[in-house]
C-alpha cells in the first residue's frame, strides 16, 4: 500500500514560522483570484472522474452479465392460510414423531401419529392434543385410536371451507353467506344495484366465489353490466355497517370486487424464535455481483403473526420510518437490518444526530459494507446527508453517460441510517437561531430531494428515532417514506404523525393496546407488502443463527470507508470550530473533503485515523462551550 500524505503534516509538525518581513512598497500586490479559471478546471475534472467511472462500469460488466450471486431459497413463498396453516403447524409440531402424516380431509386437519410398541395410545394421544392447543393457534383437537393399527388420529374439525369463516364472522356474515335473498337486501341497502326503468325492477351483484384468506371469509363478485368497480368501492363503508365488520375491506381480482371480511384479528401468538437467516436474501460475493443483486434488495422487518416473513422490496416502498421508546428493541432492529443491508451488498452509512452509544456499537462491529459513520457535530451530520445527495447526482450523471452508448446502469444499493434525524431538525427549526434554522431547512430540503427522486439509483433512507415530530419529519420526506414502524406501545405522537386520521390512527390504537413494554422488538407496521397495518416481530439472531449469519457476511465484498477531512490545527476552523460549520455557513459543511480511512487493500491507513470517529486517535478539536455557562468542580462545592 501505498504511503498516505497527509496534507497538513506541513503544519501539524513543522515549528512555527518566523515573524514574516515587513512589506515595502515595492512588494507586487496578491493577484486576484481567477474564480472562471478555476471553476473550468472543476468541471474539467469531474467529466474526467465520470469519464474513468463509465470506464470502469463497462470493463466490468462482462462479469456483471456473467454474475451469479448466492439466491434467496427461503422466506420467499405464499402466505398459508385457513386449513393450510394448521395442518403446516400441526407438522412443524409433530416434527420429532416419525412417521406421522398430516392431511385435511374435507373440513377437518387430520394426523396420523403411529405409536411406538409398549406405549399407552390413549394416554399418548390425549398428551399431543393437550400439546397442540398449547401452541397458542393450531386448535382444540380430538384425540382418536385407530383400532386397525393402533395408530392415534387427531382431528380438528370445522376448520376448511369458505363457510367456516364466514360463519364465524358473526350472524349477518353467516345470513350474507347462507341466503341469496338477505345477500340482496344487504345490496339494496348499501344502493349497489340497478333499477330496470319499464318496470322497475332490481339487479344485484352475484356471487362468482367464497373463499377465504388469513383474515377471514372473502368474497369475488361479478357486477351488473355498466356496473363499476369503483362503485363498490365507494360503497365500503356501508358494507361494513351493512355486515357489522369494521375492518372489512374492497380489494379487487383484475375488474371484479373482492370483499374481504378482515374479521380476525391477527393472533398474539408469535413464534418464540425468530432468526434472521441467510438464505432470505440474495448475497452477492464479488463487486460484479453486487451490480448483478441489486434489483432484489430487501429490508428485512421481522415476521407476521403467522411467521411469514416481511421483507420490504426497496424497488416498491425504497424508504422507511422506525420509531420508539427507550428500552423497545430499536437497536437490536437496526443492528439486524444493517446487517441484513450489507449482507445483500449494500454500502451503509449510519449517521446519529444523539451521538449516543447504539449506534456506535453497531459502527464498531467493523461490518465489511459499512462505510461511513457520523456523530458528534451538525457539520457531518448536515455533510453526511449532502454526501447522498452528490452521490445521487454522481449515479444519474453516470446513468446518462452510459445510455448514450446504449448500457443500462445497474447500481448497488446505499442505505443512509439516520438516528434521531427528526429530533435533530425540529431542535433546529424550533429555536431562535435564524442560521440555524436555515440550515435545518436546506438539509431537510436535500433529505426530501433524495426521498422523491432517489429511488431508481438506489439510493434510500431509513429514519429512526423515539418520536417522528411532524414539525421537522413531514413534506415529501415523509409522504415518499412508505414503510411506517412503531416498535412498542405507540405514543400519541407517533400515532397523530405518523397515520392518517380515521380508521389507520383507530387501528393502530387497537393494535398498540395488545402491545407492552416488555414485548421487545414487537411493534407495528404500515405493510406496503400486503396494504395492511398490522403487528410484527422482529428478527433476532443468538447462538447458532449469530454465528451462520457472520459467516455469510465474511463473504462479502469489503468496502473502503471514508470520513469528512476536517481542517487540523493551524487552519480555519482547526480549533473544533468546524464542528459548527453548516450548508449555510461560510466557511460551508458542504466543502468539508472526502478522505479514505481504508487503503485500496480495506486495511485502515494508520495515517488518516485522526479523521476516523471509530478511532482512539480521532481529533476534531473541542466544540466550543457558552462562555456564560458556569464550570465547578463538584469537589469545589462548599
Amino acid at each position: 500500500m501505498a504511503d498516505y500524505v497527509n496534507p497538513f503534516a506541513s503544519y501539524v509538525d513543522a515549528p512555527a514560522p518566523a515573524e514574516p518581513p515587513a512589506e515595502t512598497s515595492a512588494a507586487a500586490p496578491d493577484p486576484e483570484p481567477d474564480f472562471a479559471a478555476e471553476q473550468a478546471a472543476q468541471a474539467e475534472a469531474q467529466e474526467r472522474a465520470l469519464q474513468h467511472a463509465a470506464a470502469e462500469y463497462v470493463a466490468m460488466l462482462p462479469a456483471i452479465e456473467a454474475a451469479r450471486p448466492l439466491p434467496a431459497t427461503a422466506g420467499r413463498t405464499t402466505e398459508l392460510t385457513g386449513a393450510e396453516r394448521i395442518a403446516a403447524g400441526v407438522r412443524s409440531a409433530l416434527r420429532n414423531n416419525v412417521g406421522s402424516t398430516v392431511q385435511i380431509v374435507r373440513d377437518a386437519v387430520v394426523a396420523d401419529v403411529p405409536v411406538k410398541p409398549g406405549v399407552n395410545a390413549h394416554r399418548h394421544g390425549a398428551y399431543l392434543a393437550e400439546y397442540l392447543y398449547a401452541q397458542g393457534n393450531l386448535g382444540q383437537f380430538e384425540a382418536h385410536v385407530r383400532p386397525a393399527d393402533g395408530h392415534i388420529l387427531l382431528i380438528r374439525r370445522g376448520v376448511a371451507g369458505p363457510g367456516v369463516a364466514w360463519r364465524a364472522a358473526g350472524p349477518r356474515a353467516q345470513k350474507f353467506y347462507e341466503d341469496a335473498a338477505y345477500r340482496d337486501k344487504a345490496f339494496d341497502l348499501v344502493r349497489l344495484r340497478q333499477t330496470r326503468k319499464s318496470d322497475g325492477a332490481r339487479r344485484y351483484p352475484r356471487v362468482r366465489e367464497w373463499g377465504e384468506d388469513s383474515r377471514g371469509g372473502t368474497v369475488t363478485l361479478d357486477l351488473c353490466p355498466g356496473m363499476l368497480l369503483g362503485q363498490v368501492r365507494a360503497a365500503e363503508p356501508a358494507l361494513r355497517q351493512a355486515l357489522n365488520l369494521p375492518s372489512l375491506v374492497v380489494d379487487s381480482v383484475g375488474m371484479r370486487p373482492l370483499i374481504r371480511l378482515n374479521s380476525r384479528e391477527i393472533t398474539r401468538d408469535f413464534p418464540k424464535r425468530n432468526p434472521l437467516l441467510p438464505a432470505l436474501f440474495t448475497r452477492p460475493r464479488t463487486q460484479a455481483e453486487r451490480h448483478a443483486a441489486a434489483g432484489d434488495f430487501v429490508i428485512p422487518l421481522g415476521v407476521r403473526a403467522d411467521g411469514s416473513p416481511i421483507l420490504i422490496s426497496q424497488a416498491v416502498a425504497p424508504h422507511m420510518g422506525i420509531f420508539g421508546g427507550t428500552g423497545m428493541g430499536k437497536t437490536v432492529l437496526l443492528t439486524q437490518l444493517v446487517q441484513a443491508a450489507v449482507l445483500q451488498g449494500a454500502e451503509v452509512l449510519l449517521v446519529d444526530a444523539k451521538n449516543g452509544k447504539d449506534l456506535r456499537r453497531i459502527a464498531m462491529l467493523n461490518l465489511p459494507g459499512v462505510v461511513h459513520y457520523s456523530a458528534g457535530s451538525e457539520a457531518t451530520l448536515h455533510r453526511a446527508v449532502r454526501y447522498v445527495r452528490d452521490e445521487f447526482e454522481r449515479r444519474k450523471a453516470l446513468a446518462a453517460a452510459l445510455m448514450r452508448d446504449g448500457i443500462e446502469y445497474r447500481p448497488v444499493p446505499l442505505l443512509l441510517v439516520f438516528d434521531e434525524a427528526p429530533a435533530w431538525i425540529d431542535d433546529q427549526i424550533s429555536g431562535t437561531d435564524k442560521d440555524a434554522r436555515k440550515a435545518a431547512e436546506t438539509t431537510v430540503a436535500n433529505l426530501s430531494w433524495i426521498a422523491s427522486q432517489a429511488r431508481e439509483q438506489k439510493c434510500f433512507i431509513l429514519t429512526a428515532g423515539q418520536y417522528a415530530y411532524a414539525s421537522a419529519f413531514a413534506g415529501r420526506w415523509k409522504s415518499n417514506t412508505q414503510t411506517l414502524v412503531i416498535l412498542g406501545p405507540p405514543s400519541e405522537i407517533n400515532r397523530q404523525s405518523l397515520f392518517a386520521a380515521g380508521e389507520p390512527r383507530d387501528r393502530v390504537k387497537v393494535l398498540g393496546a395488545q402491545l407492552t413494554k416488555s414485548m421487545k422488538g414487537r411493534g407495528i407496521v404500515a405493510d406496503a407488502e400486503t396494504g395492511e397495518i398490522q403487528l410484527f416481530q422482529g428478527f433476532f439472531n443468538d447462538g447458532e443463527h449469530a454465528d451462520a449469519f457472520a459467516r455469510a457476511l465474511a463473504e462479502t465484498p469489503r468496502l473502503r470507508r471514508f470520513a469528512w477531512e476536517f481542517p487540523l490545527p493551524g487552519h480555519d476552523g482547526g480549533d473544533g470550530s468546524w464542528m459548527d460549520w453548516t450548508p449555510t455557513s461560510e466557511p460551508s459543511s458542504d466543502d468539508l473533503p472526502v478522505v479514505y480511512l481504508d487503503g485500496p487493500d480495506g486495511e485502515p491507513d494508520p495515517g488518516v485515523e485522526v479523521y476516523d470517529p471509530t478511532s482512539k486517535r480521532y481529533a476534531p478539536g473541542t466544540r466550543r462551550l457558552r462562555d456564560e455557562h458556569e464550570h465547578r468542580n463538584s469537589y469545589d462545592q462548599k
